[in-house]
């Protein structure tokens, strides 16, 4: 699910009541609709990586509000035109026996040293 302009904190609960129980969703992460305003640089960019982890740990959260497993959590190999990270989580619906825990901080400490400064794939 690619959504722009809005929070997904205000789309999962939608998004969890289209989807059987059995259902799985692919979420992209935007960290300049996700962020406070006042977190948010020029152009819409989010460069500072305690953002990004904020953002994620919040994601966490509001899928497990919303009847949501993460499963899996990881960076997409390509940045926004203006030069945004964006995270992508794996999301099961339903509570989950063990919930995995994830190390947001590596996370977004390698997505930060991996992807080029703007735009496309890892060279």
């Amino acid at each position: 699910m690619d959504v722009s302009f809005i929070s997904l904190k205000l789309i999962l609960p939608s998004l969890r009541g289209l989807l059987k129980q059995s259902g799985h969703a692919v979420c992209l992460v935007k960290p300049q609709f996700e962020a406070g305003r006042e977190k948010v640089g020029k152009k819409g960019v989010v460069r500072d990586p305690a953002v990004h982890q904020e953002v994620l740990e919040h994601f966490l959260i509001h899928a497990k509000e919303s009847d949501f497993t993460v499963v899996g959590l990881t960076y997409s190999p390509i940045r926004g035109p203006e030069g945004n990270i964006e995270y992508l989580g794996f999301l099961q619906c339903g509570a989950s026996e063990e919930e995995t825990v994830f190390d947001l901080r590596a996370l977004v400490d390698e997505s930060h040293e991996v992807l080029p400064e703007r735009g496309g794939t890892e060279a």
